[in-house]
């Protein structure tokens, strides 16, 4: 299991800084896309921006000349694309709304719920 898994099993941050050399940007990128909640990604301008990671592209696109990540804004409904040249550090922050959930049990609640509708 690798050094992130650990952490973020037993509730706790998941920290990209540059200057840590076993950090990869990379792989940060893809434990926030992959987590259900919100996270925080602090730019290099010291600012930081909240909300949900929906969206990731690790080249450039004609949506934009480099790479980037997509978040929702917490707490509005407003998209953003961040530039992953602007990132400093990411941290998952807000609590991950499926944790110590499995499949097994959300489908077995769908189920209920069809079986047993209002």
């Amino acid at each position: 299991m690798d050094f992130g898994a650990w952490l973020l099993r037993r509730g706790l941050p998941w920290v990209f800084r540059p200057s840590d050399p076993m950090s990869d940007l990379n792989e940060t990128i893809q434990k926030a896309y992959d987590y259900r909640g919100d996270v925080t990604v602090t730019l290099k301008d010291g600012s930081e921006v909240v909300g949900f990671l929906f969206n990731r592209e690790m080249r450039a696109t004609s949506r934009l000349p480099e790479p980037f990540v997509e978040m929702m804004i917490a707490g509005s409904e407003e998209r953003r694309l961040i530039p992953l040249s602007k990132i400093a550090k990411i941290d998952l922050t807000g609590e991950d709304a499926a944790a110590g959930k499995s499949w097994e049990e959300w489908m077995a609640k769908q189920t209920s719920k069809k079986a047993h509708p209002g």
